[in-house]
């Protein structure tokens, strides 16, 4: 039976808490009796290849999939690999997940402009949202996923179709909105390149029924990470063997 709940008393604070999940499509048994305990306020990388169970763990986080088993959740945020925005602005699509958390007109636009800014396509508020960039949509993913008053973060690759200097770049805004309003994030790729540069902590998982094989924490804060330093490529090359 699926049970997602809010977080409670027997959790810290913001901690995403997966308990004895299984999930099966149709015969495929992609998890059985999987745990785990994603940390409040942290950022956690996903690896594995293609297939292995990713997206289908953040769907069962998010409810999306029937599954049996308990999920411990605070509201959260979804941001997927296609930007899914409607076909009007930039700020009304923003705007469209507020309506139930601020009544107040002036303070709703002010918290749109605020998260857009953040995000830097503040400047592109009444562009069509559908008409933007690659990189500029997936923008307006980030600050609509931020502005929501979420506690937590899905992320299903979602600069896996933009090329590498926009994915640079997209990293640090990412870095911005988590110190200026921190979420528990949990996100999901395929890159061993893009874990090391975001990650607090990378998972591995593999296998069938899917299972957590590796775990590895990264200590150097974001923006002070060398990813050609000593340490880094170490990390790199025992990622890749993994894979």
């Amino acid at each position: 039976m699926t049970k997602v709940t809010h977080a409670n008393m027997h959790t810290s604070a913001n901690d995403v808490v997966v308990q004895n999940l299984t999930l099966a499509y149709g015969q495929n048994v992609i998890y059985n009796n999987f745990s785990h305990t994603f940390d409040g306020g942290k950022l956690h990388v996903i690896l594995g290849k293609s297939g292995c169970g990713k997206t289908s763990l953040l769907n069962a986080i998010a409810g999306f999939v029937p599954f049996d088993g308990n999920v411990v959740c605070d509201k959260l945020s979804y941001v997927f690999q296609q930007p899914r925005l409607a076909h009007t602005t930039v700020f009304n699509n923003v705007e469209m997940v507020l309506f139930n958390s601020i009544a107040d007109k002036a303070l709703r636009v002010q918290t749109v402009q605020k998260f857009l800014d953040m995000a830097e396509v503040g400047h592109l508020a009444q562009n069509f949202a559908t008409k933007l960039s690659g990189g500029e949509q997936q923008r307006v993913s980030l600050a609509r996923a931020f502005a929501y008053p979420s506690q937590v973060l899905l992320m299903d690759e979602p600069f896996k179709s933009l090329d590498l200097g926009i994915r640079k770049t997209l990293y640090k805004t990412l870095d911005n909105l988590l110190a200026q309003t921190p979420r528990t994030t949990i996100l999901v790729t395929h890159d061993i390149d893009e874990a090391l540069a975001l990650a607090d902590t990378i998972y591995i998982l593999q296998n069938k029924p899917c299972t957590l094989t590796q775990v590895c924490k990264i200590d150097t804060s974001r923006s002070e990470r060398d990813l050609y330093s000593q340490d880094m490529l170490s990390l790199r090359k025992q990622l890749e063997s993994l894979l």
